[in-house]
């Protein structure tokens, strides 16, 4: 495969994978709507994996822990006491769908200052973990 159509399949699969639809029922006007964050978009050309690997010799590398496989049942902002800023606590639960050997743990509670989690649409939209303090009204919508 030339490199030309490479690029061009992989910015086919970056844009529907961005919007959640296949590229050709999305408006090019529709890229970069709402964005919240500032600065350039990139493209991943090796595929997302390359950067989950990336990250997770970054967090270990700093003394964080990494974890796959839990599905999170619950995520709470702790207030932290004068001078501390607060944590993060994630619960995870017990999903008999999955295999066993495919947990981190059966139920776990995580706390740390920072917390990096991903959550796919589908599990936002029909198993989303309770939130302490919800989402914004705007992010409900987007979900929705």
């Amino acid at each position: 495969m030339d490199e030309q159509l490479r690029t061009e399949l992989m910015l086919s699969r970056s844009f529907q994978g961005w919007t959640g639809a296949p590229i050709d029922y999305v408006p090019l006007k529709r890229w970069g709507f709402n964005q919240d964050t500032e600065g350039g978009d990139g493209i991943l050309v090796r595929g997302y994996g390359e950067m989950v690997d990336w990250l997770k010799a970054e967090i270990e590398r700093l003394g964080g822990v990494f974890r796959l496989k839990a599905p999170v049942a619950a995520v709470e902002l702790v207030e932290g006491e004068e001078d501390d800023e607060g944590s993060v606590k994630i619960s995870t639960r017990w999903v008999a769908d999955i295999p066993k050997v495919m947990h981190a743990e059966q139920t776990s509670n995580f706390q740390a200052p920072y917390t990096l989690l991903t959550l796919s649409l589908g599990v936002l939209k029909y198993a989303p973990p309770t939130s302490t303090p919800p989402l914004s009204i705007r992010r409900q919508q987007a979900i929705q």
